[in-house]
This record gives C-alpha cells, structure tokens and sequence, in this order.
C-alpha cells in the first residue's frame, strides 16, 4: 500500500484525468515489483522494484513510472502522438 501512495498515485495522478483509470493493481512476484494500469481499456505494465536493482529510492521509482507512462500514453489509441507533461491535481 505504501507504493501505491508514494510511488504510483502521484504519477498517476499527474498524468491521467480521473475518468481515464480503469485499473491500477500491484504486483508482487518473484523479487520484483510491478504496478499494472488499465487506462480506457489498454494495459501497461511497469516494474517499480526489482531484486537486480542495485539503487533503488521512491523518488527514483516515481520518476521512471512518470516517464514510462508518458511513453505508454503516447503511443496509446487514447493519447496518440501526444507529451503529456506531469500536472500537480492538487492545484
């Protein structure tokens, strides 16, 4: 529960509107750390943790989970061609 607060939520939250997330679950398995995402029907899946990292922080994590959704955004159906910049979705 703490990744998901920490690591997962504010990229998340940065980057999608609230009606975008279909899914957010983590996955534990075999020494690593994974976050699946179902946005508008299309499944990403990003590590966060992996037993072979030899550095790992949560700033760290959170940074690579923003840019791998950016990628997975960009390439979707739903956010084709687009660079979406991270959003505080507090302000």
């Amino acid at each position: 529960m703490h990744l998901l607060r920490s690591v997962v939520l504010p990229s998340v939250e940065s980057l999608f509107q609230p009606d975008e997330i279909d899914e957010i679950r983590i996955v534990n398995a075999d020494g690593e750390c994974a976050v699946k995402i179902v946005a508008h029907g299309e499944a990403t899946e990003a590590y966060l943790w992996s037993k072979d990292l030899g550095y790992w922080n949560e700033h760290y994590a959170q940074e690579k989970l923003t840019s791998e959704l950016q990628d997975f955004i960009s390439e979707s159906t739903f956010g084709w061609g687009t660079f979406r910049e991270p959003q505080d979705p507090h302000s």
